[in-house]
């Protein structure tokens, strides 16, 4: 959605068409960046004998703005069915222009705490450093959260320990090598949330809690690899445990607006904000058989620290060029 969103779109001369091979290059060069060169996506062809042309995906906002096609033009239409054009000054209020604008910053305190558990017995896995990543949508009036992210750096994890297949049986040494990155996000936008001028002449934006989306705003993604050591055989596999049921709990709170260099950019204050998985199943990390033993590594329970209190500054996609 990044990528469609703008971050793909790589010809200044046709801005807001993506092309499959802006968008290939982009997500290319992105995945192997957030799994540290493990995974490289490829271009493949759905077409038995080789399809003629190329999907491509248009952003109309970019269009507009570069001038390549008209804005909208709204048109109401009464119960008697006739209609007229608004023009853009006498829109009204519901369709006043919203901009969207964003921001990434680097944190440096702890990121996740999860409770590990399985056949290596239970421990807590404490990690540190996260980037996170605020879009948000303002008019004059409201705003809203388009997406928040809060992803960790990549987790290196060894478990060791020795097994036997059956009671009597001979004990064999096995090791177990993780390495994971966690991701929270949010699945759909936040509710609109009011701006409320403050005394110090910025403006006050609302707390967006989940309870708002009935504790389903957020997905938690936990993605990596696994290498399994025994007996000289090694065995290796991919993590990916996605949680996305009702029950992951984040809460953002309360914040300043400043309104300096709007619509360009502006400054959110205080942001505040932690996450954590609740109650929900969250599938295993890894399970596998070696030698007729089952290994498993799973979590219980994971929580996210997240941010105290930043200042962030957030740009538009046209300040951005």
């Amino acid at each position: 959605m990044r990528s469609l969103g703008g971050a793909a779109d790589l010809d200044p001369d046709h801005a807001g068409t993506i092309t499959v091979s802006g968008l290939y290059a982009y997500l290319r060069r992105e995945v192997q960046i957030s799994t540290d060169q493990r995974q490289a996506p490829q271009l493949g062809d759905l077409s038995r004998n080789q399809s003629e042309g190329e999907f491509f995906f248009l952003n109309r906002a970019r269009q507009v703005r570069a001038k390549l096609v008209p804005p909208w033009e709204p048109v109401v239409i009464s119960s008697a069915g006739d209609s007229k054009v608004l023009s853009q000054e006498n829109v009204p209020d519901k369709q006043e222009r919203w901009t969207t604008l964003a921001g990434t910053a680097a944190l440096a305190g702890p990121s996740v705490v999860m409770t590990l558990d399985g056949s290596f017995g239970p421990h807590e896995l404490q990690a540190t450093g996260a980037d996170l990543r605020i879009e948000i949508s303002m008019s004059s009036t409201s705003a809203r959260y388009e997406q928040i992210e809060f992803r960790t750096p990549f987790i290196n994890q060894s478990f060791s320990g020795s097994f036997a297949s059956g009671f009597g049986g001979p004990l064999m040494s096995v090791q177990l090598d993780t390495s994971f990155s966690v991701t929270v996000s949010t699945t759909r936008p936040s509710p609109d949330l009011s701006l409320m001028p403050s005394s110090d002449g910025g403006f006050r934006l609302d707390s967006f809690t989940t309870s708002s989306c009935n504790f389903s705003c957020y997905q938690i993604e936990v993605a990596g690899t696994w290498k399994l050591t025994e007996a000289g055989s090694t065995t290796t596999g991919m993590i990916s445990s996605i949680v996305s049921e009702r029950g992951v709990g984040a809460d953002a709170s309360a914040s300043s607006i400043d309104p300096a260099g709007f619509p360009a950019s502006t400054r959110l204050k205080g942001f505040s904000w932690s996450a954590n998985s609740g109650g929900t199943p969250i599938p295993d990390l890894m399970n596998q058989t070696v030698g007729g033993i089952p290994i498993r590594l799973f979590t219980t329970h994971m929580s996210f620290p997240g941010v105290r209190s930043i200042d962030l500054k957030l740009n538009s996609d046209e300040a951005m060029k």
